[in-house]
């Protein structure tokens, strides 16, 4: 974000892009971190094209203001499909983690297999993530 953290370089194995059409061919997982209210006319368009085996990571907190839906439920009903999902969450800042201070985190899933990968993606010295199905 260049807004926010123009100092800090992304990883080697990590690139950006602004086309969804790139970042979503062969892809594995998707991290989605757009605020709630903001979600269903950001994924609408991409419905087509999300892959319905890929694991969705969220990181949107809380619920939408009007539907009064979470996640959980959204994003399903955007898609109109079950999708695999987990849940990133936890106190942790983006420049304490660019900084590689100790942080610890929770991934959430109902799907105990998908918390545990989607956990793994995150797990490294610094940063430790905890899985649960709640």
């Amino acid at each position: 974000n260049p807004q926010h953290l123009s100092d800090c370089k992304l990883p080697p194995l990590l690139s950006a892009t602004t086309s969804p059409e790139e970042a979503l061919t062969g892809c594995s997982f998707i991290v989605h971190c757009i605020p709630v209210q903001s979600t269903e006319g950001f994924l609408l368009p991409y419905k087509d094209i999300i892959p319905p085996d890929v694991p969705i990571i969220s990181t949107s907190k809380g619920l939408h203001s009007e539907t009064l839906e979470t996640m959980a439920e959204l994003v399903p009903r955007v898609l109109g499909r079950k999708q695999p999902m987990a849940y990133l969450s936890g106190p942790t800042f983006a420049k304490e983690l660019m900084e590689a201070f100790p942080s610890g985190a929770v991934m959430a899933s109902e799907d105990k297999k998908v918390a545990d990968d989607c956990a793994h993606l995150f797990h490294c010295g610094n940063f430790r993530i905890y899985t649960t199905n709640d």
